[in-house]
């Protein structure tokens, strides 16, 4: 009979020793997964952006229209926090020219150095 008294409490201490592992994975687990959610929210916000302004970019507001679509669409996901853009240079690398010649140049003085590629728009 002291066999069974001894062991007793040995159900309670070992669930307390199960529990606060069980809860740390499952805390990690929940954790990593609103983290992923959050980056592919705001990489499915940044694609948003950069279509719009791939496509509308010769349009005079289409920078501030692409930050604000994907604006729109990171606040509708619950994305924490703001979404900053950063921009390449607006002087454009044409064909034979060095990327200081062409902030130093007018459009006419570049597009005679163009090498005769046209976009059709």
């Amino acid at each position: 009979m002291t066999s069974v008294r001894s062991e007793r409490g040995a159900a309670a201490v070992e669930f307390a020793l199960i529990l606060l592992p069980f809860l740390l994975i499952v805390s990690l687990v929940v954790d990593v997964g609103w983290v992923f959610s959050q980056q592919q929210a705001v990489t499915n916000a940044a694609r948003i952006g950069a279509r719009y302004y791939a496509i509308h970019h010769l349009e005079p507001s289409a920078q501030a229209d692409a930050e604000q679509r994907a604006n729109d669409v990171a606040t509708a996901a619950n994305v924490a926090g703001p979404i900053t853009f950063s921009y390449p240079s607006t002087c454009a690398r044409r064909a034979g020219l060095d990327a200081h010649d062409d902030c130093d140049r007018t459009d006419d003085e570049l597009d005679r150095h163009d090498s005769g590629v046209r976009w059709i728009e």
